[in-house]
Formats: structure tokens, C-alpha cells, sequence
């Protein structure tokens, strides 16, 4: 699921079946603070539409965003982008 800001909340949760699985990608999405707002503002109205029983996550999982819905049950299951394992150990 690929949203911005609160005019694409609606529209990218449509089609999509509720209390199933959803992918998000945080990847380049969370940089800086207004783009991590809008992402963490995105996902809650996502999960609160959609009721997944798991996220998939491309990029990063910060506690900030994601552990509300850890706590909530819903699985977060988490892959690191290709990025961050090519580059992994290198400074």
C-alpha cells in the first residue's frame, strides 16, 4: 500500500480486503520529520480501515511508528531494503 498525504489515505485502501495482510514500504519514506508524519499518519488510518492481522514492511521498523501496532497484536513482519544490506557494515 503506497499513500502520501491525507488526500490518498481513502483511495489506497480501496479494493483491499480487511483483516488480511498488508505491505507498506518505510524505504525513503521516513527521512525527515514531515515525510515520517505523514507516513505514521497514513499507516493509522490504514490499519484502522483495513484491521490487518500483519504488516510487511520494506525498509525499517521504528519503535515510533510500528510498536503501537506490535502492542495492538497485529505482526510486523520486516525485510531490509536493498540498500541497507548492501551497504550493511560499511562507513
Amino acid at each position: 500500500i503506497r499513500y502520501g498525504d491525507e488526500r490518498t489515505w481513502k483511495i489506497s485502501c480501496e479494493g483491499i480486503s480487511k483483516g488480511r495482510t498488508i505491505a507498506v514500504g518505510s524505504h525513503g519514506t521516513i527521512k525527515n520529520v514531515l515525510d515520517r508524519k505523514y507516513f505514521s499518519e497514513g499507516l493509522k488510518y490504514v490499519v484502522s480501515t483495513l484491521l490487518p492481522q500483519n504488516i510487511v514492511v520494506y525498509g525499517t521498523v521504528p519503535d515510533a511508528i510500528f510498536k503501537t501496532y506490535e502492542d495492538a497484536n497485529i505482526k510486523i513482519i520486516q525485510f531490509n531494503s536493498d540498500y541497507s544490506i548492501a551497504h550493511k557494515g560499511v562507513e
